[in-house]
């Protein structure tokens, strides 16, 4: 018995480094994909750096995504800022999984990556530079960090997803006021990481 789900978890792993490998590999030949904005980014970073009008990638700017995009691809290309973006979105799985989960075992992380990056749409378009998993990584991180009870660093990470990803305000509302971690945080300090 102990044997058989030592192998069904040897093959879960193996899976997930397929998977792993597969996107590694598509990120190094894809080049920025198709995704319109990905121009819009690199382009706010190029107005940046040539010390004339900044160019908003967007109707409102995302100074974090625009900078590390940005620059990716403009010193090194296209498949430093895809390898970057896809590595964002596994830690950010990671990080999003063990914040809100009290009690956690490997096995069912590995399932739920399994789970998130076999969705074709988290997966390919994450495989090109975009701004999404940027933000995602440093919400998890700031949930970690919450959950962990370092109030100066989640803040500090929750606004870094706030400029990369202005929408995500509404997921960091509702994970700091209605989420119950482990240890219950006052509802004044609730406000204050907040604001």
């Amino acid at each position: 018995m102990k044997k058989n789900y030592l192998f069904k978890v040897l093959k879960l792993e193996f899976l997930l480094l397929a998977v792993i490998f597969f996107g590694v590999y598509l990120s190094f030949v894809s080049g920025y994909g198709s995704d319109e904005d990905t121009l819009a980014l690199i382009g706010a970073f190029e107005s940046m750096l040539s010390g004339g009008r900044v160019m908003a990638s967007r109707f409102t700017p995302y100074p974090v995504a625009e900078i590390g995009i940005g620059f990716l691809s403009y010193q090194l290309g296209s498949w430093a800022a895809n390898l970057t973006t896809f590595i964002f979105l596994i830690a950010g799985c990671v990080l999003f999984y063990i914040g809100l989960n009290k009690k956690y075992s490997l096995n069912d992380l590995t399932v739920f990556l399994i789970l998130c990056l076999s969705n074709p749409i988290l997966f390919f378009d994450n495989i090109e530079p975009i701004d999404y998993s940027w933000a995602l990584v440093s919400l998890g991180a700031g949930i970690f960090f919450l959950k962990k009870r370092y109030f100066e660093l989640a803040v500090i990470l929750f606004g870094i997803c706030i400029g990369t990803r202005i929408n995500f305000v509404l997921f960091i509302f509702f994970i700091i006021f209605f989420y119950q971690f482990n240890n219950k945080i006052k509802i004044q300090r609730k406000i204050i990481i907040f604001l």
